[in-house]
Protein backbone atom coordinates (compact mmCIF):
# COMPACT_ATOMS: atom_id res chain seq x y z
CA UNK A 1 0.00 0.00 0.00
CA UNK A 2 1.50 3.11 -1.05
CA UNK A 3 1.92 6.43 1.39
CA UNK A 4 -0.76 8.16 -0.65
CA UNK A 5 -3.37 5.53 0.37
CA UNK A 6 -2.73 5.24 3.81
CA UNK A 7 -3.05 8.79 4.13
CA UNK A 8 -5.65 9.41 1.99
CA UNK A 9 -8.55 8.10 4.38
CA UNK A 10 -10.59 10.65 5.01
CA UNK A 11 -13.90 11.27 4.08
CA UNK A 12 -16.55 9.35 2.05
CA UNK A 13 -17.57 12.07 -0.98
CA UNK A 14 -18.18 15.22 -0.95
CA UNK A 15 -16.26 18.61 -0.63
CA UNK A 16 -12.76 17.40 0.70
CA UNK A 17 -13.33 13.54 -0.36
CA UNK A 18 -10.05 12.04 -0.95
CA UNK A 19 -8.39 14.65 1.21
CA UNK A 20 -5.61 13.65 3.77
CA UNK A 21 -7.15 14.59 6.60
CA UNK A 22 -9.58 12.30 8.54
CA UNK A 23 -12.94 13.41 8.77
CA UNK A 24 -14.90 10.18 9.07
CA UNK A 25 -17.49 11.66 12.02
CA UNK A 26 -15.67 9.93 14.81
CA UNK A 27 -13.34 12.26 16.63
CA UNK A 28 -11.69 10.23 18.74
CA UNK A 29 -10.62 7.73 15.58
CA UNK A 30 -10.26 10.90 13.77
CA UNK A 31 -7.63 12.99 15.57
CA UNK A 32 -5.39 9.42 16.17
CA UNK A 33 -5.97 8.90 12.31
CA UNK A 34 -4.47 12.56 12.00
CA UNK A 35 -1.60 12.37 14.39
CA UNK A 36 -0.35 9.16 12.69
CA UNK A 37 -0.37 11.20 9.25
CA UNK A 38 1.60 14.09 10.76
CA UNK A 39 4.19 12.00 12.20
CA UNK A 40 4.13 10.39 8.81
CA UNK A 41 4.15 13.51 6.45
CA UNK A 42 7.62 15.03 9.62
CA UNK A 43 9.40 11.85 8.34
CA UNK A 44 8.59 12.30 4.91
CA UNK A 45 10.36 15.85 5.36
CA UNK A 46 13.11 14.80 7.16
CA UNK A 47 14.14 12.34 4.38
CA UNK A 48 13.11 14.50 1.96
CA UNK A 49 15.78 17.39 3.62
CA UNK A 50 18.51 14.96 3.64
CA UNK A 51 18.11 13.84 0.21
CA UNK A 52 17.84 17.96 -1.20
CA UNK A 53 20.71 18.91 1.05
CA UNK A 54 22.97 15.76 1.78
CA UNK A 55 22.82 13.55 -1.66
CA UNK A 56 24.57 14.81 -4.67
CA UNK A 57 22.42 16.26 -7.64
CA UNK A 58 23.41 13.02 -9.80
CA UNK A 59 22.33 10.37 -6.97
CA UNK A 60 19.10 11.68 -6.46
CA UNK A 61 17.93 11.10 -9.89
CA UNK A 62 18.78 7.63 -8.71
CA UNK A 63 16.85 7.18 -5.55
CA UNK A 64 14.06 5.10 -5.90
CA UNK A 65 12.18 7.00 -3.14
CA UNK A 66 12.06 10.44 -5.15
CA UNK A 67 9.87 9.24 -7.58
CA UNK A 68 7.06 8.49 -5.28
CA UNK A 69 7.86 11.83 -3.47
CA UNK A 70 7.34 13.39 -6.20
CA UNK A 71 3.71 11.69 -6.61
CA UNK A 72 3.16 11.80 -3.17
CA UNK A 73 3.92 15.77 -3.39
CA UNK A 74 1.21 16.13 -6.51
CA UNK A 75 -1.49 14.37 -3.93
CA UNK A 76 -0.93 16.37 -1.12
CA UNK A 77 -1.05 19.72 -3.59
CA UNK A 78 -4.73 18.27 -4.21
CA UNK A 79 -5.53 17.69 -0.76
CA UNK A 80 -4.66 21.14 0.21
CA UNK A 81 -6.92 22.46 -2.69
CA UNK A 82 -9.40 20.44 -1.18
CA UNK A 83 -9.38 21.24 2.09
CA UNK A 84 -9.37 24.96 1.59
CA UNK A 85 -12.59 24.82 0.00
CA UNK A 86 -14.18 23.47 2.53
CA UNK A 87 -17.23 25.26 4.25
CA UNK A 88 -15.64 24.79 7.79
CA UNK A 89 -12.07 25.40 6.80
CA UNK A 90 -12.07 28.14 9.92
CA UNK A 91 -13.25 25.52 12.69
CA UNK A 92 -10.60 23.22 10.94
CA UNK A 93 -7.81 25.39 11.07
CA UNK A 94 -8.54 26.00 14.93
CA UNK A 95 -8.04 22.36 15.08
CA UNK A 96 -4.32 21.50 16.81
CA UNK A 97 -3.57 18.55 15.11
CA UNK A 98 -5.21 19.32 11.82
CA UNK A 99 -3.44 22.67 11.63
CA UNK A 100 -0.37 20.80 12.43
CA UNK A 101 -0.74 18.49 9.24
CA UNK A 102 -2.05 21.14 7.52
CA UNK A 103 1.44 23.12 7.95
CA UNK A 104 3.46 19.93 7.67
CA UNK A 105 2.24 19.07 4.56
CA UNK A 106 2.75 22.67 3.16
CA UNK A 107 6.23 21.96 4.27
CA UNK A 108 6.35 19.15 2.28
CA UNK A 109 5.47 21.34 -0.95
CA UNK A 110 7.72 23.72 0.16
CA UNK A 111 10.82 21.37 -0.13
CA UNK A 112 10.31 20.58 -3.93
CA UNK A 113 9.76 24.05 -4.89
CA UNK A 114 13.14 25.34 -3.33
CA UNK A 115 14.84 22.07 -4.60
CA UNK A 116 16.17 23.74 -8.11
CA UNK A 117 16.84 20.08 -9.96
CA UNK A 118 12.97 20.30 -10.27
Amino acid sequence: MTLAKILSISVPSGVGANAFISMTGMEKLDNQINIAKKKAIEVLNFVLKYLFEAVPNSEKKKSPFLPKAIQFSNFLAFSLISVCQRPNIMRLLEDETLSELLVESIDTLVLFCGEQEF
